[in-house]
């Protein structure tokens, strides 16, 4: 049964080399969930699904990174009130030997129709959003170096060769029980009308990332 979650979202540039060179590697830094006898019982497969819904004459792409899973705090009852900056929402640089990140580095064409997926095995709990990074990490694809890049009918309205995160914050926490799917839809005609016009690529890229996270449709199933 598939669960409708509605998100609020911020773009956050990254404060590191361009595109994501002075990363860690993705592909050799992530760590399994720590033993322990009872590690089947506290563990679930969790699938990130990004559906993307091509519109006519655009073409280009995102270079993802990493997904990391922000997890709902413990209530802290009266003690609360001592603390104005709620953790669900704090800033934080992305750590790539988490157990709750997934390793996502691959390019998502927007040219056609298409989706992308990533499972991995996390632990169980109570998810409040994610925090998604983007960024090439010296990749190209095809033939470009980008985190970011738009064109329409053959007209760039967007590119950024830095990394940035789009944080995504649930406006209900997805309880995550068992094995389970997070499905993303990105339209990208809706995506593509809140930055065309800027006066340059490098702006385009600034409203593209900015608006994204409010692109994106979540549900899960």
């Amino acid at each position: 049964m598939r669960k409708m979650l509605m998100l609020l979202a911020v773009m956050v540039p990254v404060g590191m080399g361009c595109g994501g060179e002075g990363l860690p590697d993705a592909a050799n830094d992530a760590e399994p969930v720590a033993g322990g006898e009872d590690v089947d019982a506290q563990i679930a497969e969790l699938t990130v699904v990004l559906d993307i819904e091509a519109a006519p004459g655009v073409t280009g792409h995102l270079h993802s990174y990493a997904f990391e899973l922000t997890r709902c705090p413990e209530p802290l009852g009266w003690l609360q009130w001592l603390n104005p900056f709620p953790s669900a929402y704090a800033s934080h640089p992305l750590d790539l030997t988490a157990n709750d990140i997934l390793i996502w580095h691959t390019p998502l064409s927007l040219t056609q129709s298409d989706a992308f997926s990533k499972t991995q095995t996390v632990e169980r709990g109570e998810i409040c959003g994610a925090t998604w990074l983007f960024a090439h990490g010296g990749v190209t694809f095809e033939d470009e170096l980008a985190s970011l890049l738009i064109r329409r009918d053959g007209q760039e309205l967007a590119r950024s060769h830095y990394a940035s995160e789009v944080v995504l914050v649930f406006e209900e926490p997805l309880v995550f029980e068992s094995d389970q799917t997070v499905n993303l839809r990105l339209d990208v005609a809706s995506w593509v009308e809140t930055f065309d016009g800027a006066s340059s690529g490098a702006l385009g890229a600034r409203d593209a990332w900015l608006s994204l996270g409010a692109a994106l449709t979540p549900s899960s199933e």
